[in-house]
């Protein structure tokens, strides 16, 4: 397990180049065993974002990320993120080199477009595909100081759900609270990006 969520940690260090991160992933005696748990696949995982914080009308098209944004079938590199076939069976789900690279990738662009809500932003786009509420939500996390737990609270069940237990949560807090290492140059917006990449990458969101 230590194996596994340490080369976790280092494919998101690598794919986040914007910013120094300073603590390990949050995890517990609980989380998912790589072994036995699977990715929820591509389609899932986006619905499961759509379910939470897309708009009324909107879709969230996570395949843009990875340079596509057809249907599953036209876009083979997708299926690599894992998906079901017809007899409901998971394919490509067991975590490997190549998929943790590809779902970073994906998670790092999906983060960074949030990012473009915070204050001062000159690519706040014009239609956007989330809620209002969400927005509010990025919009206050985005400052340098102290952010309080009830935003971080909201922050979180608005991805997680109610996912994973509440230790991972607790974990989570203390993550974003040792946020930068001493001495390192951040602001803000380095912070959001570290604390919403935590939570999409969380065994218990991207795995099931």
């Amino acid at each position: 397990m230590k194996n596994w969520i340490g080369f976790l940690y280092l494919i998101l260090s690598v794919g986040l180049a914007h910013t120094t991160l300073a603590a390990p992933l949050s995890r517990s005696a609980l989380s998912p065993d790589p072994r036995a748990a699977h990715y929820r696949g591509f389609i899932p995982y986006e619905q499961m974002l759509q379910d939470r914080i897309g708009g009324i009308g909107t879709r969230i098209d996570l395949g843009q990320y990875l340079g596509v944004s057809e249907s599953l079938t036209d876009r083979p590199i997708l299926s690599l993120l894992g998906y079901y076939d017809s007899d409901v069976t998971i394919k490509n789900g067991a975590p490997n080199s190549l998929s943790f690279l590809l779902w970073n990738l994906l998670i790092s662009g999906f983060v960074e477009d949030q990012l473009n809500f915070c204050p001062g932003s000159t690519s706040r786009p014009p239609n956007p595909v989330v809620t209002p509420e969400w927005i509010a939500l990025l919009e206050s996390g985005c400052v340098a100081g102290p952010l309080s737990e009830s935003l971080l609270s909201q922050i979180w069940t608005s991805l997680a759900g109610f996912d994973a237990p509440m230790s991972e949560y607790t974990a989570w807090l203390g993550d974003v609270a040792a946020f930068p290492q001493p001495g390192a140059a951040t602001d803000g917006t380095d912070r959001l990006r570290f604390a919403l990449a935590l939570i999409l990458l969380n065994p218990y969101v991207i795995l099931e």
